[in-house]
C-alpha cells in the first residue's frame, strides 16, 4: 500500500499512483510469502488467501484503470478518493490477517502503513477515520480469526473459525503498541504535513507576489517612460494652443473648441505631474498625513474633476475619528476601480463607511456583470476602450500593498459590486 502556478505541489494524483507502487510491492511480497509458507497452511486456508490475494491484483488494475480515467478527464481526484483506496487495502488486508492467524501474524502491523499514508497526505479528520477503523479491525483479529499451527499451535483443538478466547498477554501487547503508534502517527504526522502544505502554501503565494511585482515594475518603467516622452509634446501643444486662441479671438465657436483642447492638455500635464509627485513621495518614503474625511472627499473630488460625464451617487458616512497617511498609489488604486465601474454602466451606487478597524467602499454599477473567469482571478489587465488604464491588476496590488483588500461580486440586480476594504489600525486618532 502506499504527495500551484509555479513549481506545482504534489496532488492526489501523485499520491494514487505512489499508492499504486507500494501496492504492487505488497501484493509481491504477500504472494511469496503464500507460496514459501505454503507447507504450514492447510488447503482452505491456501486457497482462501489466493483468492484474496486475486482480490488485491483485481484491485490494482481497477486503480489503475480509475488513475487513467481521472488524467483523460482532466481532473484531480479528491482527499475522499484517496481514503476509499486506502479502506479498500485495510479490507483486504483485514481479509489476509483472519484467514492467517489473526493478530497473532507480525503482519498485523502493517495496519501503521496506511495510517501512516493517510497522516501524511489526508486531513485530520479523515486520517482519524482510518485510524479507527483499523483499531477496530485489529482489536477484532485478537478473536476472531482463522488459527495458524505455525503461530498458535494451541489453537487448532479449538473451532476451525475462531481463535482462542483467552487474550494473551502477547496478542494484547502487539494490539496496544499498534495503537500507541497509530495515535502518535495520526497526531505528530498530520501536524507535521499540515505545518508543510501551509509553508508550500505561502511559498507560492510569495512566488506569486513576485511575478506581480516584477509585472507591475515593468509597466511603471514603461509608464515612466512614456511620461517623460509626453512631456514636450504637451508642452508644446499648450503654447501652441494659447497662440491660436489669441490669433483667433473673434470666434466663438472655434474659441469654445480650442479652449476645450487647451483644457483637455492641462488635464494631460496635470495626470503627468501626479505621476513624477508619486514617484517622488514613494523615493523619499513618506505620506503626508490628513483626516480620514479629507482623504474621501479629496478622492471624490478628483474622480469627479475626471469623470464629470460619470452619473454616480456617494454616500458618505459622517464623522471619521482618525487620520491616515496613505500613499497616493492607494488614491488612484480606488480612482481606476471607480473608473472600471464608470465604464462597464452608466450608473454608479458608492458608499464609503469605516469603524476602528476598517474603511470600505461598496461600488455598485449596473453595467453587464463580469464574467466569472474574471471573479476567480480579478486581477487581471482591464483593457477599456476608451483609454489604457492598466485596470484591475494595478488595483488590486497597490491596494494589497497597503495592507487592503478588492474582491469583486454579482450584484442583485445586474452589474457588479466591487468591494474595497483599507485597514485603519495603523491610523493615528484625530
Amino acid at each position: 500500500m502506499s504527495a500551484s502556478a509555479h513549481s506545482p505541489a504534489p496532488d492526489t494524483s501523485d499520491y494514487l499512483q505512489q499508492l499504486q507502487v507500494l501496492r504492487a510491492w505488497v501484493w509481491l511480497v504477500q504472494l511469496l510469502t503464500l507460496l514459501l509458507g505454503r507447507q504450514w497452511l492447510s488447503a482452505a486456508q491456501f486457497y482462501a488467501l489466493l483468492g484474496l490475494l486475486s482480490v488485491a491484483l483485481l484491485m490494482l488494475l481497477l486503480g489503475h484503470y480509475r488513475l487513467q480515467w481521472f488524467r483523460r478527464q482532466s481532473r484531480a481526484p479528491d482527499e475522499r478518493e484517496f481514503l476509499f483506496q486506502l479502506l479498500l487495502d485495510c479490507f483486504v488486508l483485514t481479509g489476509l490477517l483472519y484467514v492467517a492467524g489473526g493478530a497473532t501474524n507480525p503482519f498485523v502491523s502493517y495496519y501503521l502503513v496506511p495510517i501512516a499514508l493517510a497522516a501524511a497526505c489526508l486531513s485530520r479528520t479523515y486520517t482519524a477515520l482510518l485510524t479507527a477503523f483499523c483499531l477496530l479491525a485489529s482489536g477484532l483479529l485478537m478473536f476472531y480469526y482463522w488459527p495458524l499451527p505455525v503461530l498458535s499451535p494451541m489453537d487448532m483443538s479449538h473451532h476451525a473459525m475462531h481463535g482462542s478466547r483467552s487474550m494473551s498477554w502477547h496478542v494484547a501487547g502487539m494490539w496496544l503498541n499498534v495503537g500507541i503508534s497509530a495515535a502518535l502517527i495520526t497526531y505528530f504526522v498530520t501536524s507535521i504535513a499540515a505545518t508543510v502544505r501551509r509553508q508550500r502554501e505561502a511559498i507560492n503565494r510569495l512566488r506569486e507576489q513576485q511575478l506581480m511585482d516584477e509585472n507591475i515594475l515593468t509597466v511603471a518603467t514603461l509608464a515612466a517612460s512614456t511620461a517623460h516622452e509626453m512631456g514636450t509634446p504637451l508642452s508644446s501643444l499648450a503654447v501652441l494652443l494659447g497662440d491660436l486662441q489669441r490669433e483667433h479671438n473673434k470666434g466663438a465657436e472655434l474659441q469654445a473648441d480650442l479652449q476645450l483642447m487647451a483644457s483637455q492638455v492641462a488635464r494631460c500635464q496635470q495626470s503627468l505631474r501626479q505621476l513624477a509627485d508619486t514617484a517622488r513621495a514613494h523615493q523619499q518614503g513618506g505620506e503626508r498625513s490628513q483626516p480620514l474625511a479629507e482623504w474621501v472627499q479629496r478622492l471624490i473630488g478628483h474622480w469627479q474633476v475626471l469623470r464629470p460625464e460619470a452619473q454616480a451617487k456617494f454616500v458618505v458616512q459622517a464623522g471619521a475619528p482618525c487620520t491616515v497617511a496613505w500613499p497616493l498609489v492607494v488614491e488612484q488604486a480606488v480612482i481606476n476601480v471607480l473608473n472600471n465601474a464608470a465604464d462597464a454602466g452608466s450608473h454608479l451606487w458608492v458608499r464609503m463607511q469605516w469603524d476602528v478597524q476598517t474603511l470600505q467602499i461598496n461600488i455598485e454599477d449596473d453595467g453587464p456583470g463580469i464574467e466569472q473567469h474574471v471573479l476567480r482571478k480579478h486581477a487581471q489587465v482591464k483593457t477599456s476602450e476608451k483609454g489604457m488604464g492598466l485596470g484591475l491588476l494595478l488595483s488590486h496590488a497597490s491596494l494589497e500593498r497597503a495592507g487592503g483588500r478588492l474582491s469583486l461580486e454579482p450584484r442583485a440586480g445586474g452589474g457588479t459590486l466591487t468591494r474595497i476594504e483599507l485597514p485603519l489600525h495603523g491610523a493615528e486618532l484625530a
